[in-house]
Order: C-alpha cells, then structure tokens, then sequence
C-alpha cells in the first residue's frame, strides 16, 4: 500500500510539472508569482532561470524575463530585483512551491546576490473543481 501511495504522489508530481507547461498563466509556479507578487506593482518580472521549471513570457501584465546571465542582464544597471523559483517538493501529501526574493548589485568586485527573504507556497489538488488550490502561504524574512 506504501509503495502506491509514493507511485500516486510521483505520478501527481508528473502532471503537475506538465500542466504547468499547458496551461501557462493557471500553472501552481503562476498562482504562485501573482500571490507573491500583489504588492509589488511592476511592468517586468526578473527570474533567475531555472532549467526545471517553464515559465510563460508573460503573467498578468506581467512581463518573465528568464535570466542565465546575470553579467550581460546588468550592462548599465547598479541593481536589479530577482525571483529565485524552486522545484516542487512534497509536503504531507501536497506540495511547495519556493519562491526567494534576491537583490542582485553589481560592484567592482562582480555580481553581489542580497537574500530578501522568501516565501512558500503550499497547493493540494482538489478533484472536485479540477484545479490547485494554495492552502498555506509561509514568509520568512531575512
């Protein structure tokens, strides 16, 4: 029964990282920038590329800029505002998603990266309505 109950959380895993590629602006990495977001009006969102996650090119009026490169991004900027996403992780049941504010400077010395703070989202899946929900929303300040 043990071994299912894991197949089942892996198989949800699964969809989530490929609805999350469908359906764009309704995937849990979106619910979670808006929520994250919604007080921080802005035209253009910075995000610190991360191969494990697809984000759209746009959210809301929001427009994604995936960055690799933090060196060719600054060329003329003393600093810029940065949202670090990280990969689901299971939760008891649900999962998280983590999102870390990061205010990146650029020195003499090269690129500082200044840890905001962070939050987490935590989603479950209601069958009912066929959609993710956010149960629980965590911030932890720096």
């Amino acid at each position: 029964m043990r071994v299912k109950s894991i197949w089942l959380i892996i198989a949800l895993i699964v969809s989530v990282s490929f609805k999350n590629r469908e359906k764009g602006a309704d995937s849990v990495y979106a619910m979670a920038i808006m929520q994250h977001m919604e007080k921080f009006p802005t035209e253009t969102l910075y995000v610190w590329k991360c191969d494990d996650i697809e984000l759209p090119s746009k959210l809301g009026q929001h427009k994604i800029i995936n960055i690799e490169n933090f060196d060719a991004v600054m060329k003329g900027r003393k600093s810029l505002s940065v949202l670090k996403l990280f990969p689901i992780e299971l939760n008891k049941g649900n999962f998280d998603v983590g999102i870390i504010d990061y205010q990146v400077e650029k020195k003499s010395t090269g690129i500082n990266l200044l840890n905001g703070g962070s939050e987490v989202f935590t989603f479950s899946y209601n069958a009912d309505q066929d959609k993710y929900q956010i149960i629980d929303r965590k911030k932890f300040s720096m």
